[in-house]
């Protein structure tokens, strides 16, 4: 058997034997060693080695296996390890390349997300931020700003991720403390997702705290688009034709003289009038009964989705979720939002400064409204989209629904509120046009 320095195989076999537990050992034979080397169910390596007949004068071959780690870092890996047999000359090589690697799984906590790491460090970068590393004790600090509104983020890898989920705090920042505390709360709810099995994606989607239209819970991913056709505005006509009938019927039983008071409809009439209003009143009640059922079972539909129960899209292990935090508070909040223009006016949607009275008055007109899909709206130029035909319109970043809570999500509530108003106008008209009323005195 061959020795250096007092140093045999055999012996590096016995001290591999004594150094590592039963169950960690795959093969420890002169010709070939196995062995699984752990820090987590998610930190782990294979490593197997291949000592020739002359060894140690001929260094061994490895090669490194992890279901876990992406395959650039084990070729990382593998270099060093390469790097350490050459470094052992004709010593002991067995020990010193299992204890590198037992030294870097315990000493580098990002190896569970190097990947996530490397694109998190590359996106932040990449438009004029700051990243630093802390790899042993699995801190990830950036710094970023756009047009003014920034943030430092301090993220922490706990040992056990991804079964436990990444850990972070926002050390500064320069949005609205209301506006910061939502996204805070949103990013938290989505690490909770994460960890409980859904991809960091659907995990986002599904922590929206805009509550989705009827729904009873929180928000939803807003996947079902609902576009602006003829059935709307057919429906949206049909319901100004129904309120001018309505108007008509009930002036005919209203109606009167203005001298003497009396009804100018012949009781006939009046008898006629309503029961024609009576017959379409059940009519218009029950189309009304049939849209509700077909709108609960979308609605239904899209509860489903939006609450991650498609197995397609949910797991019984813990997902990643640092990139649920990076994505939404750097390259959504920083990144994408202080850029967004308003859909309604072409507008930018946020002020140039951060410290703009808009963002802190809760009145102010062209304050930013988020809406259901994670986009920004003037408040003004929501209420005008949301108030007047066609009631219905789809986002044109994403070309889901424009909604609203602090809106109806039915549309035909805001159809009949502004076919009310319209029919309130005409009526004014017609007053002012029979008394001669001039435009100056209407005010």
């Amino acid at each position: 058997m061959a020795a250096f320095g007092g140093t045999s195989l055999d012996e590096e076999l016995a001290a591999v034997r004594e150094w590592l537990p039963a169950e960690q050992i795959e093969a420890l034979r002169p010709d070939y060693i196995s062995v699984h080397l752990q820090r987590t169910r998610h930190n782990r390596i294979k490593a197997k080695l291949t000592p020739p007949e002359d060894y140690p004068e001929t260094h061994l071959t490895l090669t490194l296996e992890s279901p876990a780690l992406p395959p650039p870092l084990l070729r990382k890996l593998t270099h060093q390890c390469e790097a350490v047999v050459a470094a052992a000359g004709e010593g002991p090589q067995v020990m010193p390349v299992l204890r590198h690697l037992h030294n870097f799984l315990c000493g580098n906590r990002f190896t569970t997300c190097w990947r996530e790491v490397r694109r998190a460090a590359q996106l932040v970068t990449d438009h004029g931020g700051r990243v630093g590393l802390d790899e042993a004790n699995g801190i990830v600090t950036m710094r970023v700003e756009q047009r003014g509104y920034g943030l430092t983020l301090r993220i922490e890898i706990p040992e056990a991720y991804p079964d436990v989920g990444a850990g972070f705090e926002v050390v500064r920042h320069t949005f609205p403390e209301a506006m910061m505390a939502a996204y805070s709360a949103q990013a938290e709810d989505a690490v909770r997702k994460c960890v409980g099995g859904q991809p960091w994606e659907d995990a986002l989607r599904a922590s929206n705290p805009i509550r989705g239209p009827g729904r009873k819970g929180g928000g939803s991913d807003g996947t079902p688009t609902v576009r602006v056709t003829n059935e709307h505005m057919r429906s949206l006509k049909h319901d100004v034709r129904f309120l001018k009938k309505v108007t008509d019927l009930r002036q005919v039983n209203a109606r009167r003289e203005n001298r003497n008071g009396t009804l100018v409809a012949s009781a006939q009439d009046r008898r006629s009038a309503r029961r024609t209003l009576s017959r379409l009143q059940k009519k218009e009640g029950a189309a009304d009964e049939a849209y509700e059922k077909k709108m609960q079972e979308l609605e239904a539909r899209e509860e489903a989705i939006a609450a991650g129960l498609s197995a397609d899209n949910h797991s019984d292990d813990a997902q990643p979720s640092l990139s649920a935090v990076v994505g939404l508070l750097v390259r959504k909040l920083v990144l994408e939002i202080p850029g967004e223009e308003c859909q309604a006016c072409g507008e930018l949607a946020f002020p140039e400064s951060p410290a703009a009275a808009s963002l802190s008055d809760d009145t102010a007109p062209m304050r930013p409204c988020r809406v259901f899909c994670g986009h920004y709206l003037h408040w003004d130029c929501l209420n005008r989209w949301l108030t007047e035909p066609p009631f219905v319109r789809s986002c044109t970043h994403c070309n889901r629904r424009i909604y609203h809570p602090d809106w109806p999500s039915d549309y035909k509530l805001l159809e009949r509120a502004w076919a009310n108003q319209q029919a309130r106008e005409r009526e004014i008209n017609d007053v002012s046009d029979f008394l001669g009323v001039d435009e100056r005195f209407q005010a």
